[in-house]
């Protein structure tokens, strides 16, 4: 087992690997990753697990070409919300793009599974994310992290109480909460949590409008036109 962020490469014993987790940057455009794949089959060492983590917006004729000749090749895609709200939070990313080359992979048998980072952008829609999982592709895997740092980026710092509640009990009629353990649990915490929340912390809610409004400006996209349930709790915070 190894794990490695790409351009590292070249610290991959052939002989002795089994499983390989790259990650890190962006490995379907970095040449190194490339070279270390070809690498690979120039010496004929292809029948070890390679697994990508990519978001998923870039796969090009000779990235596929290379990974036709690894057998044991597994995608995962970071995928935090559904369309524009996936472009607000992994700025910049192409939905249709995504989900070309989802359909691709699945079509010459590479398997995709689904990384989703819960946080305050995300946690009142993650049902509209698993419904259309659901839908498009069916029984994919589902795992779920959280924002605990910075703290103004976590989940539960979501204004909105009843919208949360609303999305999270949706969710756990999807088949992406049932079939993933990770999914599942966080979902049940969160539940637990806003059903019992009391109280919310207006400074931490000030310090993440303020650290967003900077990156609206640097971007040119702004939270209100992706997650209109934030803007109206602003004036609380002043």
């Amino acid at each position: 087992f190894s794990r490695h962020r790409a351009g590292t490469f070249d610290l991959v014993e052939f002989d002795n690997v089994h499983r390989l987790l790259v990650a890190g940057g962006e490995p379907t455009i970095m040449p190194e990753f490339f070279n270390f794949l070809e690498r690979c089959i120039d010496a004929g060492h292809t029948d070890f697990e390679i697994q990508v983590t990519t978001n998923g917006t870039t796969c090009s004729d000779r990235l596929k070409t290379l990974v036709k000749n690894f057998s044991k090749f597994f995608w995962v895609f970071s995928i935090d919300g559904f369309q524009d709200l996936n472009h607000y939070i992994r700025y910049p990313s192409d939905w249709s793009s995504i989900i070309n080359n989802w359909r691709y992979h699945l079509s010459v048998n590479k398997t995709v599974t689904l990384n989703t980072t819960i946080s305050i952008y995300n946690i009142n829609t993650l049902d509209v994310l698993f419904e259309f999982i659901d839908k498009e592709f069916p029984n994919t895997y589902v795992n779920t992290v959280s924002v605990t740092t910075p703290s103004y980026l976590s989940p539960l710092l979501f204004p909105d109480r009843d919208s949360v509640l609303r999305s999270l009990e949706r969710a756990q009629k999807t088949r992406c909460y049932k079939n993933s353990h990770e999914a599942k649990s966080n979902i049940d915490y969160y539940l637990g949590y806003f059903q019992d929340r009391s109280q919310l912390d207006l400074y931490k809610l000030k310090t993440f409008f303020e650290f967003n409004d900077m990156l609206d400006q640097n971007r040119k996209i702004y939270l209100k036109d992706h997650v209109p349930d934030m803007e109206k709790y602003r004036r609380q915070c002043t």
